[in-house]
């Protein structure tokens, strides 16, 4: 019965500034936690792949 639909967020106030909470309230799919980001990726082939999204690396 339940289950985590998101990260905890004991403490959140200290870890972001209030135009970041305001903004997560606003646009909550503008910054996902890590490990909580859902992506669908569509191979060269034609087939599509769903997982969730881990962490998000900036391209080298």
């Amino acid at each position: 019965m339940g289950g985590n639909a998101g990260p905890a967020l004991d403490g959140i106030g200290n870890v972001l500034s209030k135009e970041e909470l305001l903004i997560a309230l606003v646009e909550p799919s503008k910054r996902l936690a890590p490990g909580y980001g859902f992506v669908t990726l569509e191979l060269n082939s034609g087939e599509s792949i769903s997982g969730t999204l881990m962490t998000d690396l900036p391209e080298e």
